[in-house]
């Protein structure tokens, strides 16, 4: 039987071969974007999670570190990820001395779309000035949420062991991962426009916009002005900045190869944050902003259903017939 890889790689030689200019014009505009949004936002950051992470590994947040059952010591991590932006908490975990078992636990949850684009460039797409902050509450929230519900405990003993860093090897660092996230950015754009030219024409504006969003965030969020009831806009734009996007799961991905990470459960946690975005997005416009500290608590009310759920979707059980994750959260 013929390999799907080999018939994919086949597939694309032919399609770059046919439609050269598509994807030639595509990574041109990927080569621009990165140069005037992605580096300037995401290379300081590279560089100063890099050299600060040793220090801020010594904060300690006890009641963050129970709620979401991560190590102590690790809440920085968390932290970063929220306010960096994707892939800082990749790039975070790829340098701790965390177990196998709690950086995989940890590798959805802790990579998060960053202030710089939510108020940046979906602020724009809103007449309220509110909805940027809603939407990053939105995105904490799901955060939280997602890191208490999912199945696994950490190893609450275990410390973070970082390896300080000189800012020139923080430099170092920085360009290597930069150099990756760019690289995804624009094969996910010559993708995304191989798609629109030949796939989307055939397809509703609703479902090409949310498609394009769940391939590469950005070209999605740009997209988000064709979809006129800004209600139906504000629920998809929550869904696309919890998921991230495919392009985003790659970047994870290439930072934590090292690691031999598997990304099942990083996959599973960003589909439930994408969910739990759009769920918490709409009880919003119900409810206005009570809805958000409301969230957390539903999700305590039925934590033990919805983890038996995951349990099944994501863990395979042991021997003696239980699941392994309830095994040790119970």
């Amino acid at each position: 039987m013929i390999p799907w890889s080999l018939v994919f790689s086949c597939a694309a030689m032919v399609c770059l071969i046919l439609d050269s200019r598509c994807a030639a014009s595509a990574a041109a505009n990927a080569i621009k974007q990165c140069l005037s949004a992605v580096v300037p936002s995401l290379f300081p950051l590279f560089v100063i999670s890099n050299f600060a992470m040793p220090m801020l590994a010594e904060i300690r947040l006890p009641w963050l570190s129970r709620f979401c059952r991560i190590p102590q010591g690790a809440e920085s991590i968390f932290m970063l990820g929220l306010l960096g932006g994707f892939p800082i908490g990749a790039q975070c975990i790829s340098q701790t001395g965390l177990s196998k078992k709690d950086a995989q636990r940890m590798l959805g949850f802790c990579n998060n779309c960053g202030p710089a684009f939510i108020f940046g460039i979906l602020g724009s797409f809103f007449g309220s000035r509110m909805i940027p902050l809603v939407l990053m509450l939105i995105q904490a929230t799901t955060a939280l949420i997602t890191a208490y519900l999912w199945p696994g405990n950490s190893q609450q003993s275990q410390q973070l062991h970082l390896r300080k860093l000189s800012i020139s090897q923080a430099v170092q660092q920085a360009i290597h991962a930069m150099a990756t996230v760019c690289a995804w950015i624009i094969l996910g754009n010559v993708i995304l426009a191989f798609a629109q030219r030949w796939m989307f024409p055939f397809l509703p504006e609703l479902l090409c916009v949310i498609l394009s969003g769940m391939l590469e965030l950005s070209n999605g969020c740009f997209l988000l002005p064709k979809i006129v009831s800004e209600n139906l806009r504000l629920i998809v734009a929550a869904g696309f900045i919890c998921f991230g996007g495919v392009c985003v799961l790659l970047q994870i991905r290439a930072i934590v190869a090292a690691q031999e990470i598997s990304m099942i459960s990083c996959i599973g946690q960003k589909l439930l944050q994408a969910l739990l975005g759009a769920v918490i997005a709409a009880a919003y416009i119900r409810f206005g902003i009570c809805a958000l500290p409301i969230a957390p608590i539903v999700a305590v009310s039925v934590k033990k259903e919805v983890e038996k759920i995951l349990v099944l979707l994501y863990n395979v059980p042991d021997k003696g017939g239980i699941p392994y994750a309830i095994s040790q959260t119970d």
